[in-house]
């Protein structure tokens, strides 16, 4: 984080959302679809539906694919986002977060 130290608060932040989101839907949609397919809806006794089986991901835990996608598709969102910092509108929050002003 030392590399961060001399950047715009609020743009960091502003950056910190933009991958989140990208990593939470790019982790998320995977890991729904996956469960879906999975042994723990159709196919098992103990699965949701018990006389279906459409079951096309082996594994009952989707977290071995979902997590590294979720990280693929944050850092997808970081290289791709074309955000400019607006250093007019970032200064007053760069103010307040330094010296904690207006935070009482």
């Amino acid at each position: 984080m030392l590399l961060a130290r001399d950047l715009d608060v609020a743009i960091l932040v502003s950056l910190a959302f933009a991958v989140a989101v990208w990593a939470v839907y790019g982790g998320l949609v995977p890991a729904v679809l996956l469960v879906l397919l999975s042994p723990v809806v159709p196919g098992s006794p103990e699965s949701l539906f018990p006389g279906v089986d459409f079951r096309y991901f082996p594994l009952r835990n989707p977290g071995l694919v979902s997590i590294p996608a979720g990280s693929l598709a944050g850092r997808l969102g970081t290289a791709t986002s074309r955000e400019t910092p607006d250093e007019a509108r970032h200064a007053g929050t760069e103010a307040r977060a330094l010296t904690g002003a207006g935070a009482a």
